[in-house]
This record gives C-alpha cells, structure tokens and sequence, in this order.
C-alpha cells in the first residue's frame, strides 16, 4: 500500500486516501454504523420519555381540576365540560394533541378553563 491509499472500512480494498465513495463496493468511506445507531437510539429515548410522561398526566390533570371548579366563571357549565370542549376544538383544527408551540393541548385546555370556564363557549 502506497502513501496515498488506504483501505476501505467496508470491504477491505485499497482505495486512494481522498476517496469519498469505494469505487469497488460503492459505499461511502465517511457512512458510520455508529451514527445510524445513535440517531435511533435518540429517537427511542424520546419516544420513551414521551410515553412516560402520559402516565403522570392523569394525577396532573386531577390535580388541575380541583382547583379550576373553584374558579369557575359560569356555573352552568362544568369545567369537565370545557374542557372537553377544548380539547374538541383543538381536535377541529388539527392541533391534537400537540399544539404547534409544543404544548399538550389537553394541559392547555385545562389551564383555560381554570381561568373561565367559557374558555371555549358559549359565549352569549
């Protein structure tokens, strides 16, 4: 082997050192199966986390409506019922279940509706 080759991490052939695709299996010298891992274990973690996170939102959202049925502005409508009138109105425009801020949208309608509870309607 020369100065100006080295072989290819794939198949073991001598290319030139400046190659950046082997010209006998075609596969790029700079492709690394450690990244393909990484990026997918990325991806899981987050998918783990998220999935972790559903199973507190339960007490949180208990927790939330204690307090909001205090605060209600209008007693004629529950705020078990603005909220889910909420979360349907968030349905009806496609920002369900995650709003494009990032937020939950049921933990959003939640905290409206313990501000009022015509949060969401009617509004007569």
């Amino acid at each position: 082997m020369q100065a100006d080759e080295r072989k290819c991490p794939h198949c073991a052939e001598i290319i030139n050192r400046e190659a950046r695709v082997c010209k006998h299996c075609g596969r790029s010298s700079n492709e690394s199966p450690t990244l393909l891992l990484a990026i997918i274990g990325v991806v899981l973690l987050i998918a783990a986390a998220r999935s972790c996170g559903s199973n507190e939102r339960p007490v949180r959202e208990e927790a939330t409506r204690v307090v909001t049925t205090t605060v209600s502005s209008n007693p004629s409508i529950s705020s078990e019922e603005c909220e889910r009138r909420g979360v349907d109105y968030y349905k009806e425009i496609g920002a369900y279940p995650t709003l494009s801020d990032g937020r939950v949208a049921e933990d959003v309608a939640i905290e409206r509706c313990g501000r009022t509870t015509t949060a969401f309607g009617p509004w007569n």
